[in-house]
């Protein structure tokens, strides 16, 4: 069951299953498969604890611990449905982006039962490794055979094909790779393995969003060994940013030797963009002319919103999820989305679990730059495992001086 769960999780983490379904290598949708295969797995974690001499009692206390996450989690999935009978909901695709949300509630469910499994929760940094990996190979095939994944020949994408969400699932991966509260080898590894590959997409907000992750990550190695050494404690920083300086300028190397994704004119300025401070897209104007075009509309309609999908019925999504979620959902959509993430922030710090705080921040800053974040199976599913070892791991704290799963005192 372990296997099946890790597997599961990777190939539905890397949406390498979006790409055997459009090769038609699958008997089913994505979606159905993913169903099938998630929901018996988790009645088994179910029914393993019930039927265990603790007859249910951890799975109560796993759910009881997780209402922060839970209860707005729920709360949005049922106003997506509610919102469906607004006059311009998008009830196209025979209600695909009316059950969007819902879905991905059911698979956050699947996965915090799941994640109460011990041995996937001792897991979740080789788990993160793992995924990790598939994204930085897949990746550099893209920039060494241009478009071999990524539905874009100018930038690489992996098995993501959108070379923004590559950037963002493999700064996810990370967030369970790493490990926290001491300064590793392992950890340098992945940070610099990790700013390569985000690089290689040509991801502003991947950029953005990798020293953000440093910056977490650095916070709270300094605060958990206040005695640490200065040197020990700016040696990923510098790191990092020897990666970003070196690679800028192997990419403009590649680039005028013209190798394979480098040599693309698209490229190329991609490339001149990230390297120029005016250029970098703080003044983007396409993207700002988006955020008032969908400002405009909520304030027009502050409350009710315009309906559950709506924005997916237009040209344009606004590139930022705050703003979708308003648009579609009103104030209310908008107050559960942020529930979801201040909840989940609020349990994670009071377990002191540092995986979740960093996804978070990730998570939160990722928010800003892409819309349809929620809808994301990658999302769900690491809330899930995020918030049954957050719960999980506590209690076994609590009962046995010894946890099975590290945490901010012993990663």
């Amino acid at each position: 069951m372990e296997i099946a769960s890790v597997g599961l999780f990777l190939i539905s983490f890397t949406q390498a299953d979006r790409l055997l379904g459009k090769a038609g290598l699958l008997p089913l949708k994505p979606s159905w498969i993913f169903l099938l295969i998630a929901l018996p797995l988790a009645g088994c974690a179910l029914l393993r604890d019930f039927s265990s001499s603790r007859g249910g009692r951890r799975t109560v206390a796993l759910l009881v611990g997780s209402m922060p996450v839970v209860i707005p989690f729920a709360a949005i999935a049922a106003i997506a449905l509610l919102w469906s009978m607004h006059p311009t909901a998008n009830w196209s695709r025979n209600g695909l982006h009316i059950l969007l949300v819902p879905f991905d509630f059911t698979v956050f469910f699947a996965f915090l039962l799941v994640g109460s499994m011990a041995t996937i929760r001792a897991r979740l940094s080789q788990i993160g490794i793992a995924a990790g990996s598939l994204m930085v190979i897949t990746v550099i095939v893209d920039v060494l055979s241009p478009g071999f994944f990524s539905n874009q020949m100018s930038r690489a994408a992996g098995l993501a094909e959108n070379a923004n969400s590559a950037a963002f699932l493999i700064l996810s991966a990370a967030c369970l790779a790493l490990t926290y509260g001491r300064s590793r080898w392992r950890d340098l590894i992945i940070f610099g393995l990790s700013g390569l590959a985000v690089l290689m997409t040509f991801s502003r907000a991947g950029l953005l969003l990798f020293l953000s992750l440093l910056a977490v990550y650095s916070l709270i190695l300094g605060t958990s060994h206040k005695a640490l050494s200065r040197r020990r404690l700016l040696l990923p920083v510098a790191l990092a940013l020897v990666v970003l300086i070196a690679g800028l300028g192997v990419a403009r190397l590649l680039a005028s030797l013209e190798v394979g994704v480098f040599s693309r004119v698209v490229a190329q300025q991609r490339i001149e963009m990230l390297t120029s401070l005016d250029e970098f897209g703080l003044d983007d104007d396409s993207r700002l002319s988006l955020l008032r075009t969908y400002g405009e509309l909520i304030s027009a309609a502050p409350f009710a919103g315009y309906g559950t999908g709506y924005s997916y019925s237009r040209t344009y999504g606004p590139h930022n999820h705050y703003f979708q979620t308003w648009t579609n959902l009103g104030l209310l959509g908008l107050l559960a989305y942020c529930a979801i993430l201040l909840g989940a922030l609020a349990l994670f710090i009071a377990h002191r679990w540092s995986p979740g705080i960093v996804y978070i921040a990730v998570l939160s800053g990722w928010s800003v730059f892409s819309h349809g974040v929620l809808e994301q199976r990658s999302v769900p599913m690491m809330l899930g495992l995020l918030t049954a070892a957050a719960v999980c791991d506590r209690r076994s704290r609590s009962a046995d001086s010894t946890p099975s799963t590290p945490t901010l005192d012993s990663r």
